[in-house]
This record gives structure tokens, C-alpha cells and sequence, in this order.
């Protein structure tokens, strides 16, 4: 009978002395915060020429954490991991809004700024890339993607068997121009949109595709 006793008291302080850790970790759970990050943001025109005084914004997805910077150098500080809108104002009327992941201890933001486009409303999204592709692919897995270099643009199009591509819905800058077979990257080439004309005619020279041997 004793002995009964004495495992009954000990398996008690036992349940006692688990609950309390529990306890324990969960209030210093609480304590612990989220990891912070430092955010560089350089700003550039649409053609990379840089921007010397802008307004910088980053804001959390709940708004309830914002960082603000004016000037030529904008670095934001103990900034918790998360997802943010960075937009931007400069003086000669260029904006920039692009989301930004901050899940590193260092972040750097190359930020392209749209240049307003005269009586047009902004932003125009009015040009647009047309070509084509030689030798003429033979099946309907090509196509491309126009990404900005400095802009947060980006668009994708099909390339027809004729071996022709549109793509439109762009803005004034430069842009690299990827040419896919399927998953497997066949051409890279750099173009400018200067906003002259509406649409840029560019061909481009794949070699003999895959699909040809």
C-alpha cells in the first residue's frame, strides 16, 4: 500500500513538473520575435539612369508597419521578414510600385521608375514588341518573355509556327527578351523601348532549334 502511494505521488509531480515546462516555453515562445532584415533600394529611371532625390516607401501587406525615406540613399533598417509594397514618387513625375519579399538579413531593391508619358494617362502600357524568330520553330512549344531590366514589367506571348510573337501592354525602358522551347531557354537578347513608335520590330537569330534535328 505504501509503495502504491509513493508511485501515485511521484506520477502527480510528474504531470506537475511537465505542465509547468509547457508553460514555461510557451511564455517565452511569446517573447521571441520575427527576424529583421536591412532593405537597400537604389532608384533608376526606366533606362537605369540614376534617380537623384526620390521618395521611398515600404509598407507592410496590413499597413501597420511602414518605413519612409527621402533623398539619394534610402536604406530601411530592422525591418521584420515579411511581404511589402515598395512604391516611390521623384520630382520629374516618375513612380514606381512593385511587392517586395524581405526573407534574408540583406535586401537589395534596384527600383526602375515609369517616365510619364506627356498628355497620356499613366501608365500607358500602349507599346508593344513585335518579330520574329529564324529558323522557324516546328512545333507550337516556343514562346517569350519581355522583362524589365529596371521596371517591375513583365509580360509573356506565344511564338507562332510561323515563327512571329506580339507581345504588348509595355512602357518606355529596357527589357531583356527570352526565347523558350518549352522549359529550356534557347535566346536572350536586350532591347530599349524609347516610346518613338508604338511598336519595335526586333528578329532574332536562334541557331538551328532543337526541335529541327
Amino acid at each position: 500500500m505504501e509503495l502504491t502511494e509513493r508511485l501515485i505521488r511521484g506520477c502527480a509531480l510528474a504531470v506537475i513538473l511537465t505542465t509547468a515546462a509547457c508553460h514555461c516555453a510557451l511564455g517565452s515562445g511569446q517573447g521571441i520575435e520575427a527576424p529583421r532584415a536591412t532593405v537597400h533600394v537604389k532608384v533608376f529611371n526606366c533606362f537605369g539612369r540614376k534617380i537623384s532625390t526620390a521618395e521611398i516607401r515600404l509598407a507592410s501587406e496590413d499597413r501597420k508597419t511602414e518605413f519612409n525615406s527621402h533623398g539619394k540613399v534610402h536604406i530601411f533598417k530592422n525591418v521584420p521578414f515579411g511581404s511589402y509594397t515598395l512604391t516611390g514618387w521623384d520630382n520629374g513625375g516618375g513612380v514606381t510600385r512593385r511587392t517586395v519579399i524581405v526573407n534574408a538579413g540583406e535586401v537589395w531593391i534596384h527600383a526602375g521608375f515609369s517616365l510619364p508619358m506627356g498628355d497620356r494617362l499613366w501608365p500607358p502600357g500602349d507599346l508593344s514588341l513585335i518579330g520574329d524568330v529564324h529558323p522557324v520553330p516546328r512545333d507550337d512549344s516556343w514562346w517569350l518573355k519581355v522583362q524589365g531590366v529596371f521596371l517591375s514589367d513583365q509580360r509573356e506571348g506565344p511564338i507562332q509556327t510561323t515563327g512571329a510573337f506580339h507581345v504588348g501592354g509595355l512602357q518606355m525602358g529596357l527589357y531583356t527578351v527570352q526565347i523558350f522551347e518549352g522549359s529550356q531557354l534557347r535566346k536572350t537578347e536586350s532591347i530599349e523601348l524609347s516610346g518613338k513608335m508604338t511598336e519595335t520590330k526586333i528578329s532574332v537569330s536562334l541557331g538551328e532549334p532543337n526541335s529541327a534535328k
